[in-house]
Parts: structure tokens; sequence; C-alpha cells
């Protein structure tokens, strides 16, 4: 799929620091001013983006509906606890990422930003979400591209979200393959010279397919028995690695349940 499209190069390039762009013309927007409380998190959000070199990152597995639409997440882990954690969904029509930032357990901030593709047309947006103590506190958005961090843009404006539809538990889940994101297996695809072992969600929305570099005796019973235990829940380990200008997602072990 060929996207021109700035968000998909900040997806792909820039973790943090936002997309770049032309400039909104016109003359500049008055600033919002903020209060004690917003700039208290924008600080603790700050705090993050300054050690996140140091931070550990975990990926999820990959998930796919079909062969258009992706959704994996990244979490960035302190010895005290995760600190950020990254939602990023691609399809044919949507580019969307979302940025969760945490403090003791609990999310204070979250910075979203999405490209819907009707035709030749793009329509985008941008939030930044103040959370205090679990609850939705200030929404601002914008629909137009900046080259300017994300709390020194004067472009942003008062809006309103369901707060419900921002479940970062969604993300924990897609981590730690629980609830709709537990597995199962399927079957093994062989494309010469290559083999993948094909896992599904229990509903069989999404799938995972790993590249075996590796073959292991879990996998030689699998191999041999697949009829057998195709439906059986299972636990998987993984890593990522490029292969000929492809990132692979490779197999590295799991265990039956």
């Amino acid at each position: 799929m060929e996207v021109k499209s700035t968000l998909l190069s900040c997806l792909l390039g820039v973790l943090i620091w936002g997309c770049n762009s032309p400039a909104k013309k016109g003359g500049a927007a008055e600033p919002i001013q903020k209060d004690s409380l917003q700039l208290v998190i924008e600080e603790k959000v700050l705090s993050i983006i300054e050690m996140q070199d140091s931070l550990t990152i975990v990926p999820s597995l990959r998930y796919s509906k079909g062969a258009s639409e992706t959704y994996a997440v990244r979490s960035y882990n302190h010895p005290i606890g995760v600190k950020l954690i990254v939602e990023e969904f691609f399809s044919n029509t949507e580019i969307s990422q979302r940025l969760f930032y945490f403090e003791s357990g609990h999310p204070i901030f979250i910075k979203e930003s999405a490209s819907i593709f009707h035709d030749s047309i793009e329509d985008y947006t941008e939030r930044k979400i103040y959370l205090n103590e679990g609850e939705l506190y200030k929404v601002f958005e914008k629909d137009k591209y900046l080259d300017v961090f994300m709390f020194d843009d004067t472009t942003f404006r008062e809006g309103t979200i369901n707060l419900n539809e921002y479940d970062y538990e969604n993300a924990l889940h897609a981590l730690n393959q629980t609830d709709k994101y537990a597995l199962h297996f399927d079957e093994f695809l062989s494309i010469e010279p290559q083999t993948y072992i094909i896992l599904e969600t229990v509903d069989s929305s999404m799938n995972v397919a790993l590249f075996i570099q590796e073959g292991d005796s879990l996998l030689n019973l699998l191999y041999d028995n697949a009829e057998e235990y195709k439906g059986r829940a299972i636990k998987v380990s993984h890593y990522f690695e490029e292969m000929n200008g492809i990132e692979r997602m490779i197999y590295n072990g799991a265990i039956l349940e």
C-alpha cells in the first residue's frame, strides 16, 4: 500500500516528538492558558521523554486481521513499573497511534494522532488528553500538522472524547497475550524456504504469523500432530529481526496451556 502521508513517516520514524509538515498559514494563534495541574502533568511527561533511552522496550506480537489490518503495542518499562505504552494500528484506510504516559501504574496523559483516508482525501486528528486520578481532566485537539513539539503547539483547541474508548488495558492484554489476545495453535505455513507457525485469537478474528528460524521439541510435536493440537491454547515468545530489508517476527519458544 502506497500512502503519501506525513503521519506514516512519523510513525515509522519519530516516536515521541511528533510529525514534520508545513506550518499552518496565517497569523499565530493565541496560546491556551494552562492551569497548574496541566503544567504538573506536562513536567511528568517531559521527565518520561528524557529517560526514554534508559527504559526497557517490550514489544507485543503483531496481530493481523485479514490482509490489511495490523495492531501492535510497545511498552517502555522502568524497574519501578511501566512509563509509556505505545499503540499502533495500520490498515488500508487508517493509520493511528496512541501514547499512554504513566505514573505509579496509572495513565496521566495520552497523545493520539490518526489519519483516515477517503480516496485521495486525508482526515487528520491529533489530541492531547490530560488525566487526573484516572478521570478525564482536559482534552485538546487539532486537525492540521505543525512542526512544533506538542506542549508548545498553539493550534490545539479544547475538544471532547469518551474516555472509555481509550482503554490502556487493551494494550496490556495484547502485551500479555490475555483476554481477547489469548492465542491458540492453528497451523504451519510453508513458503519455501520459509516456514511460519500460525496462531489465532480465541474468536479467530486476528492471527499471528511467526517465522521459524530454529526448531524445538514443541514445534516438532505440533508439526507431527497438527490436527490433534489445532485449537490448543498456547503462549509464545518472540523477537523482531530485520531480514533482507523486512522486519520479521521470529518464534522464540512457546508453552502449551
